[in-house]
């Protein structure tokens, strides 16, 4: 009899369960508003804001769907796909949080393009990030010349050459205005203020500074 009790009661419970699930499974509490894009302190400036645009119209399609529909495979997809990104972490909160941490690459140098006028950051690992209008490009040394768009083995001889100048001081890699890739070659770096030229080498493989003019 007691056997009989027992069963009776766990059936009882899973039919409670049950109908639970059922009831809230059309709950608006259970339903994903939108993915909320996560940032810190230093993930901020035009190339955040693009990546962050970006990422939101894409992750527009889960907005309004049941919590347990929401793939984090598909969203661990797109996320791997965006080539900016350095690393991210996402994460699912019930009821219906699904928050997305990203941390983008950070540029050293930006891509002068004169065919459209726009400015391509050029990250520390030799990748490009998205285009953008030159008024809009973060505060960083602007590039001209040379085949960097279309030729990897430059940009990372670039940033090679850029990571040796110190990040602070008279010559230093925030004092610099422009990087100029000579047709022969030759690398040389304008400095702000008095427009003072450097001359890095006679190509992107030199590191020494060989003339101040």
């Amino acid at each position: 009899m007691k056997t009989f009790a027992s069963w009776y009661v766990s059936i009882v419970c899973l039919g409670l369960v049950a109908v639970s699930i059922f009831s809230l499974k059309d709950s608006p509490d259970l339903f994903v508003p939108e993915i909320q894009l996560v940032s810190t302190s230093s993930q901020s400036g035009p190339v955040f804001e693009s990546i962050a645009s970006d990422l939101k119209q894409k992750f527009s399609v889960f907005a309004g769907e049941p919590i347990w529909n929401v793939s984090m495979i598909e969203i661990h997809r797109i996320l791997q796909k965006d080539s900016r990104l350095e690393s991210f972490q996402i994460r699912r909160k019930l009821p219906n949080k699904i928050q997305v941490s990203v941390f983008a690459k950070q540029p050293l140098a930006a891509l002068f393009n004169e065919a459209d006028g726009t400015a391509v950051p050029l990250s520390a690992d030799g990748s490009l990030l998205a285009a953008m209008a030159l008024a809009e490009a973060p505060d960083l040394p602007l590039v001209r010349g040379g085949k960097l768009q279309s030729d990897l083995a430059l940009r990372v001889r670039l940033v090679d050459v850029l990571s040796v100048i110190p990040q602070q001081g008279q010559f230093s890699r925030d004092e610099i205005s422009e990087v100029v890739i000579e047709k022969s070659g030759e690398v040389s770096v304008i400095m702000s203020g008095d427009a003072t030229k450097v001359l890095l080498g006679k190509t992107l493989a030199e590191k020494q500074v060989s003339r101040i003019s």
